[in-house]
């Protein structure tokens, strides 16, 4: 079972920082073939942020369902589908951490991600698979609308 959606997350720096790091290590979990423990050892690093991004809140339980879903796919046009969303999503996060970078006023967004989710060996997991767009972003004195 999949589907596709767009859903605001509230973040700051850190966390998109931790997003990105997992996304890259599934994009290369695809790419590279990594084991469902090689892929959980690298999402280690970045345990905290695993529930807000990507539903399942473990390491294993995330690498488990990226290595089920990219296996079961083999070397089709769906699984080069999939592998690119997750360079896209990969790139876009960068975007929202460059806004970031640009506008130190700002200590946290809200940010409407596409997501695309799926359930596979039992762990639902989704991936961040386009543009964000920023909906609001916090200051010192409050929210601003971006």
């Amino acid at each position: 079972m999949s589907r596709e959606y767009a859903e605001d997350i509230m973040v700051s720096y850190s966390d998109l920082k931790k997003i990105q790091k997992a996304q890259k290590y599934m994009y290369r979990a695809g790419v590279h073939g990594y084991s469902d423990g090689q892929l959980a050892n690298l999402l280690g690093s970045c345990s905290t942020i695993l529930g807000l991004a990507f539903v399942n809140s473990t390491p294993v339980g995330v690498a488990a369902g990226i290595v089920g879903l990219l296996s079961i796919l083999g070397s089709g046009s769906d699984k080069d589908t999939i592998i690119n969303w997750m360079l896209v999503g990969y790139l876009e996060i960068g975007d929202m951490m460059d806004f970031l970078d640009e506008n130190p006023r700002y200590d946290r967004l809200v940010i409407k991600f596409p997501f695309f989710e799926f359930t596979q060996n039992g762990n639902t997991v989704r991936i961040i698979t386009g543009r964000g767009v920023i909906q609001k972003a916090h200051t010192g004195h409050g929210w601003d609308i971006v």
